[in-house]
């Protein structure tokens, strides 16, 4: 194919030059019909004369956007534009079902060729929600499965708790910077605190919101940015749910886990995917190679853990207390190692059509 491609570019450029010899050296130029040049005309040659693929597809990003007060959940999505003959529009398909897919032929919007924006004021009304555009022509359309959209965590605050959540980001923000992350303001704000753990140093690193500044201050060690793999403590004023924006591009999350004398081996985590997935295929070990012991999940409403152990006898994870067996979006875990080791796991691994 490749061959073809350049093949096609070569003869095209010969014909331009062609054109351009008769034409200066007062030759008399014949018409050829585009017709009888194809399949010689490269693919994605715009111009007016024949279009014979569908167009490239566009660069999208997306983010959560506050529309004023702590109504958040608005989704804006940006795409860079074409504005030759090759793009006659650009389509949006829409999915809250990230196990159904989309539903590629049949658009949920459709923009023409000079938009490059869209604002879903209605992505608040459910939890999640993903979304792909495609530009397209009289061929058709791109195959671009880019994946953007938002995914809601719920925090809670207890007498009990504190208002204390141990959570993880299930996306990859197009800004990882925590004021673009979460979004709110002096007068306006409901997340006070921030930790995330270092299980070298076997401490905190801990950002406070401090609304007289309009911004957060830290308090010991340094984090600006909340990134996939990490689980992070966050304290909050009052039950909410928060909208988090980003991609879900299918990618690998590497995660360094600590054995020392200090930590005992744990370490917390983040699940950085919308896929909820047995500890067995994200955890891949034996009962001759195995490293990782226990996991703990949080339960802020009774401040418990619940607890999996390996049974390497038995090639197989155990429950210690409740129901647990999947890597969930959103939580935090903590993670125990019988040695220093790289924990490699497949974030979104989803086929994404219908």
């Amino acid at each position: 194919m490749k061959k073809i491609i350049l093949i096609s570019s070569i003869l095209a450029v010969l014909f331009i030059i062609l054109l351009n010899f008769n034409f200066n050296h007062g030759g008399v130029l014949n018409y050829i019909s585009p017709k009888s040049m194809y399949p010689f005309v490269p693919q994605y040659l715009t111009t007016s004369v024949l279009i014979i693929a569908p167009p490239y597809f566009p660069n999208t990003t997306g983010k959560i956007i506050d529309e004023g007060g702590y109504t958040l959940g608005n989704f804006l999505l940006n795409w860079s534009l074409d504005l030759s003959d090759n793009i006659t529009s650009y389509k949006i398909y829409i999915t809250d079902n990230e196990e159904v897919g989309f539903n590629f032929s049949n658009f949920n919007v459709s923009l023409p060729k000079y938009v490059n924006n869209y604002t879903d004021t209605t992505a608040n009304q459910t939890y999640k929600r993903f979304y792909v555009v495609r530009a397209e022509n009289e061929y058709g359309s791109d195959n671009n499965t880019a994946v953007w959209g938002k995914y809601d965590i719920n925090f809670i605050n207890t007498e009990e708790n504190k208002g204390m959540n141990l959570i993880s980001i299930p996306v990859q923000p197009l800004n990882s910077s925590i004021k673009e992350v979460i979004i709110q303001n002096e007068s306006n704000y409901k997340i006070s605190t921030l930790y995330r753990y270092n299980a070298l140093e076997r401490k905190y690193d801990v950002l406070f919101y401090i609304p007289s500044l309009g911004g957060w201050t830290t308090a010991n060690g340094q984090f600006v940015s909340l990134e996939p793999g990490y689980s992070y403590w966050v304290k909050i004023k009052d039950n909410i749910t928060y909208p988090f924006g980003g991609d879900f591009y299918l990618r690998n999350v590497s995660i360094q886990l600590y054995n020392t004398s200090d930590n005992e081996g744990m370490n917390l985590v983040g699940w950085s995917s919308i896929k909820r997935t047995p500890i067995k295929e994200a955890i891949i070990q034996s009962s001759t190679n195995y490293n990782i012991t226990e996991i703990y999940r949080y339960n802020a409403s009774s401040l418990t853990y619940d607890i999996i152990h390996y049974i390497p006898e038995e090639d197989r994870w155990t429950n210690a207390s409740g129901k647990f067996t999947h890597f969930e979006p959103g939580y935090g875990y903590w993670v125990k190692t019988r040695e220093n080791m790289t924990w490699l796991y497949l974030a979104n691994n989803l086929t994404w059509r219908s």
